[in-house]
């Protein structure tokens, strides 16, 4: 019976029946049903530990899940105790902590075990070359992807379900929302795939190594565990607001999230399915990094809107701010995110720049290459996605904001900073690839990285004295919103012009080298086809 269903399975998807053929032995379901159970005995006996216990000081119990007695004095009060003597305990309390203890432990694992076993997976695919063979077989880029994603985490997988009946018993003691855990067990799903995906291009994309990802998607994924199992608390009515909608424990709230996500997956899914097909490619083409932008700015804007024609700002900032920082820190970090999506690599800007002249005589435009074209540098695509997020965030600040109107001067100045930031930081990305340096993705994560944090780690030692010294060096960085409020206009004119002459600089000495480059390029070219 197995044998035809695996049959089936390989019939319907070589790779998923390669990989379970590979990983599915009774020793390695052993262990891992070991692992399992070992886990969920832990949480079980952490949450054992904190059980009232008896003060040989005092005589009486003590402990966070008992119900007190009233006492004036509250050191002399204790756990009340029943007839035989024996402290009242909160069974509810107790099985609400276990079970999001146990929910946490649940999705950590999930997440990081699947993101280290597909990372691995990849770089040995990609070390021994079997990976290219894979590429050169008659199976679809959706079937090969698939199968990894759903054959390599497969004993992950199996551990996590083994899980399930503590997770819904725990639920279920502590009289919580059965339809709320089935919608965030949904959610952590479908976050663990987003995750997965992502780490299968970081590997495909820059050869990541496999412990450094999964220690990334722990980092990523503790905080949005926590924060969500912090809604099952049923006595706390915790929420968000998105577009004015109360997202809380609910099933529809979790339902909606998984929607968000799913959308994340959809176009990591395109961009994986791209660079797997032609590794030489990027990331994202231009096109898809435009509705990508619009997508990711319209779903963060959703976050900032509690109500209609408000926006809030985080962090208890006043309400006359001009923008959030926590905002365009986001913001900025998608247009970093962006740079080396949309980075060309070196021989196709050569390719591109040698063919420009020909594509002037067929009549294509420069502005069309720069805006739509793939091999073409990237610095206009990028500016096209700043405007894009202004387009969504200005009109929500402007509306958002009685009075708002007298500081648009400075809001035009720090969008130009911005943009002028941005192409710099793109221009030197590209710079990179012509340098004769192994680990050119190294070399342009130091240099940008660089160029980033350290305007932020100047101010922040200015600051050490006292003042805010800080603000002429945050104009600097993309922490330029901080201070541009602060800063007087003169100061801030200044650093926007010296920050737009230094990206009209780059870019002009960019453009220089790669006409030259091509030229060099079709000379080669020319010489080879002559001999």
């Amino acid at each position: 019976m197995l044998n035809n269903l695996l049959d089936r399975i390989g019939e319907y998807n070589p790779q998923l029946m390669r990989e379970i053929k590979s990983r599915m032995s009774w020793r390695n379901v052993i262990i891992m049903t070991f692992v399992s159970f070992m886990a969920q005995l832990m949480v079980l006996v952490s949450q054992a530990t904190k059980l009232p216990e008896m003060t040989t000081k005092r005589n009486h119990y003590y402990g966070q899940y008992c119900f007190y007695t009233p006492n004036v004095n509250y050191s002399l009060s204790g756990c009340k105790v029943d007839a035989a003597g024996l402290p009242v305990i909160d069974w509810l309390k107790w099985w609400n902590d276990t079970a999001l203890g146990l929910s946490a432990v649940m999705a950590v694992g999930l997440i990081a075990g699947g993101v280290y076993l597909l990372a691995s997976n990849f770089s040995q695919e990609e070390r021994r070359g079997t990976l290219n063979f894979i590429r050169l077989t008659p199976q679809q880029a959706s079937s090969v992807i698939g199968g990894k994603i759903l054959g390599v985490p497969l004993l992950v997988y199996i551990g996590t379900a083994l899980a399930l009946p503590l997770q819904f018993h725990a639920v279920q003691q502590a009289n919580l929302s059965k339809s709320g855990i089935l919608g965030w067990d949904i959610l952590m799903s479908s976050l663990a795939i987003l995750l997965y995906l992502g780490a299968v291009l970081a590997t495909m994309w820059f050869k990541a190594q496999s412990i450094l990802l999964a220690g990334i998607a722990m980092s990523l994924s503790y905080p949005l565990v926590y924060v969500s199992t912090m809604w099952y608390d049923p006595s706390n009515h915790r929420h968000i607001n998105w577009y004015g909608l109360k997202l809380g424990n609910g099933l529809f709230s979790y339902l909606l999230l998984s929607g968000v996500t799913a959308a994340g997956i959809y176009w990591l899914y395109q961009a994986l399915q791209r660079r797997y097909l032609k590794p030489t490619a990027t990331v994202l083409s231009k096109k898809q990094s435009y509705l990508w932008s619009a997508m990711y700015h319209a779903g963060m804007a959703g976050f900032a809107v509690f109500g209609l024609g408000s926006v809030r700002l985080p962090l208890g900032l006043d309400r006359d701010y001009m923008v959030s920082p926590i905002t365009s820190i986001f913001s900025f970090a998608w247009l970093l995110l962006l740079i080396p999506l949309l980075l060309p690599s070196q021989q196709s800007l050569v390719e591109w720049s040698r063919q420009r002249p020909v594509s002037n005589k067929k009549g294509r435009s420069l502005l069309a290459d720069l805006t739509i074209h793939e091999k073409s540098p990237a610095m206009l695509a990028v500016v096209i996605n700043i405007a894009i997020a202004v387009a969504v965030w200005l009109p929500l600040i402007l509306i958002g904001n009685n009075g708002f109107w007298h500081l648009m001067p400075k809001i035009l100045l720090g969008i130009t900073m911005t943009t002028a930031l941005a192409i710099i930081y793109s221009t030197i990305t590209h710079w990179v690839l012509f340098w004769k340096v192994n680990q050119r993705y190294a070399w342009m994560t130091g240099v940008v990285g660089s160029l980033v944090f350290l305007p932020v780690i100047f101010g922040v030692v200015l600051s050490t004295g006292g003042g805010n010294k800080h603000e002429i060096p945050f104009l600097f960085s993309p922490f330029l919103w901080t201070s541009l409020e602060a800063t007087s206009g003169f100061i801030s004119l200044i650093i926007c012009a010296f920050l737009v002459c230094v990206a009209a600089g780059l870019n002009l000495k960019l453009w220089r080298g790669l006409n030259k480059v091509g030229r060099s390029e079709s000379f080669k070219n020319f010489k080879a086809k002559s001999a």
